[in-house]
């Protein structure tokens, strides 16, 4: 179930029943949330829950699904037996592009500043960047050793950060995919990764 809380009275004000959601995200303007589950995305009323879109198309379950900067698409990611991005219209729920993305679930999406791109890491150890308006591969970061758990785009759009199975968080250039740094001392698996507001710190 999805439920909502007013976070300072600390109020529950709806509960949303009868559902199993593993990814949820808020609009921009946080009057709707944004949530996958099974094989299906759904848009929903913030302030009365009520389904704005339901949306079908992945082949497995929604493992991830995120709203883009600008408020006028979101992306979502399937898991096993789909592997695919979709990116959708926010307004209509039409389905914008379809992208094959990776061999086996889609972990992690991350939108660029701009809303004109999105980042993917799948389990096929592979991270990938897509024009969203095309449908075009932008770039793809190969060579992980382990898998990258976390992904995430700068405030600038012009880096990304991933975090790792094997403790690291590396930095990488946004349209070069070179190596910028590499960061160690995690004792464990990077999780999440995220950047400050200016960009200058991780």
């Amino acid at each position: 179930l999805v439920t909502v809380w007013d976070a300072t009275s600390g109020n529950e004000l709806y509960v949303a029943k009868g559902r199993i959601d593993c990814s949820l995200d808020w609009s921009p303007d946080g009057t709707k949330i944004l949530s996958g589950k099974e094989c299906t995305v759904r848009v929903s009323e913030t302030a009365s829950g009520r389904d704005l879109h339901t949306l079908k198309g992945h082949g497995g379950f929604v493992v991830i699904v995120a709203w883009s900067s600008g408020g006028d698409k979101f992306g979502s990611g399937g898991g096993r037996g789909d592997g695919t991005v979709r990116v959708w219209d926010a307004m209509s729920g039409s389905e914008l592009q379809m992208l094959k993305a990776h061999d086996g679930e889609v972990l992690a999406l991350s939108w660029s500043p701009d809303g004109l791109k999105l980042l993917s890491r799948g389990d096929d150890l592979i991270v990938r960047v897509w024009d969203v308006m095309t449908g075009r591969e932008l770039l793809s970061i190969e060579g992980y050793e382990s898998q990258a758990v976390a992904v995430a785009w700068s405030p600038d759009g012009t880096k990304l950060a991933t975090g790792s199975h094997d403790g690291t968080v590396k930095v990488w250039d946004a349209v070069s995919g070179s190596e910028v740094h590499t960061f160690k001392g995690h004792q464990g698996p990077v999780a999440s990764v995220d950047w400050s507001p200016d960009g200058t710190m991780l």
